[in-house]
């Protein structure tokens, strides 16, 4: 019986035979197999719902209720041990849904550990445990602490072309990659430039091409910013031909526009921006100082788009979204700080004019003619034949 069970293996078990076929299916009254003659190897086992004990009692619906737990990995333990040698037995996980076959259950299952061998028709005494439900969801825990914000980076270089600041003054090639004024900065006339960049890059090819570009007094803007703090800057407009010296060229200039301090020996970056060709004003530079509640600068001409503008705080392009246009005003989204040097380069669209009296040739005028083909000139007031069509 299973009290008497109780004794011999020290667990409330069922007596059942083994039986060593491998097939899942009724293995008869009172028995038990598995799918693999491998202890270690089983993941199913095939049992009778009846046990081998007096009577043949059904315990169909104990095996069954393994698996009612919400534990769906682990639903509970078959433990087998052989009578009269509690050395030999098998633990069994219940892993899956117990399926009731109707005189015999099919449970599926990994070994958990094992020890000894079995043979056919052993005697052996099974125990079966459920494990416990899934215990309710805990409450939510509190937020962690906010982590420490990452360190700026480093502000970028300039645009333009690398150069290191020369605090000389005189007409004379300097050292390589140097540029320097033939005055202090405030009273400068020309921007010197030697040959070769501070990288040792031959530049001279795109320097010598600055004055390319718009009219003779104005061939576009140089801005000079300090690598180290580029709201250390000046801008210059270029007002004339460039002249190529030995080892250096001389670039002259109209100062727009100084500040703060560039000093001997300090890296910088020279932009140049052209200025246009037929069609394009001279651009205009409008400056003001931030006091914190200003918004607006008012600019010299109407640029007609953003796209015709471009302003700088201390040096630093400001990308459009940070200011409106409206006609000549700038409105910005927040007013520049107090100190801050803002600087709008601005340019609009230009009238070509009408040419003075006799100053265009016949070979650039484009000749009317009637319906006869005849060549016709209008001065203003009435038409003259010039040449006889052939129709006429």
């Amino acid at each position: 019986s299973a009290t008497a069970a109780t004794g011999a293996v020290g667990a409330v078990a069922w007596k059942y035979t083994f039986d060593n076929s491998t097939s899942m299916a009724d293995p008869g009254v009172g028995e038990i197999r598995f799918d693999n003659g491998t202890l270690g190897s089983i993941t199913n086992v095939a049992i009778d719902a009846q046990s081998a004990d007096t009577g043949n009692p059904d315990v169909s619906d104990l095996i069954a209720s393994i698996d009612d737990g919400t534990n769906s990995t682990h639903e509970g333990y078959i433990f087998v041990r052989k009578s009269g040698s509690p050395d030999v037995f098998i633990a069994l996980n219940v892993t899956g849904s117990i399926v009731d076959n109707t005189g015999w259950l099919q449970i599926p299952c990994t070994t958990a550990a094992s020890g000894g061998s079995i043979t056919n028709g052993d005697t052996l005494y099974i125990s079966f445990s459920r494990s416990g439900n899934v215990g309710a969801t805990g409450a939510t825990g509190p937020q962690g602490i906010q982590g420490v914000q990452g360190v700026q980076g480093s502000t970028g270089v300039s645009a333009g072309l690398p150069f290191r600041f020369n605090s000389a003054t005189s007409d004379s090639d300097k050292d390589a990659g140097d540029f320097w004024y033939n005055a202090a900065v405030g009273s400068a006339t020309i921007v010197y430039l030697d040959d070769a960049d501070s990288d040792g890059n031959a530049v001279s090819a795109i320097t010598d091409t600055w004055d390319d570009n718009g009219s003779a007094t104005h061939r576009g803007l140089l801005f000079v910013k300090q690598d180290a703090d580029p709201s250390n800057m000046a801008s210059f407009k270029v007002t004339g031909s460039i002249t190529d010296a030995s080892g250096y060229s001389k670039v002259s200039v109209t100062l727009l526009g100084a500040y703060g301090t560039i000093s001997d020996n300090d890296l910088c970056h020279l932009e140049f921006v052209a200025t246009g060709t037929g069609g394009i004003a001279n651009r205009t530079v409008d400056t003001m100082t931030g006091d914190g509640s200003d918004t607006t600068l008012a600019l010299s001409q109407s640029p007609g788009s953003e796209n015709n503008v471009t302003v700088t705080l201390d040096g630093v392009t400001q990308h459009h979204d940070t200011y409106s246009l409206s006609g000549s005003t700038i409105t910005f989204s927040t007013a520049p700080a107090s100190g801050v040097q803002v600087e709008a380069v601005a340019g609009g669209l230009e009238s070509i004019g009408t040419p003075s009296d006799g100053t265009v040739s016949g070979t650039k005028i484009a000749m009317g003619s009637d319906a006869q083909g005849d060549v016709l000139y209008y001065n203003g007031s009435q038409y003259t034949r010039l040449a006889k069509g052939t129709a006429g």
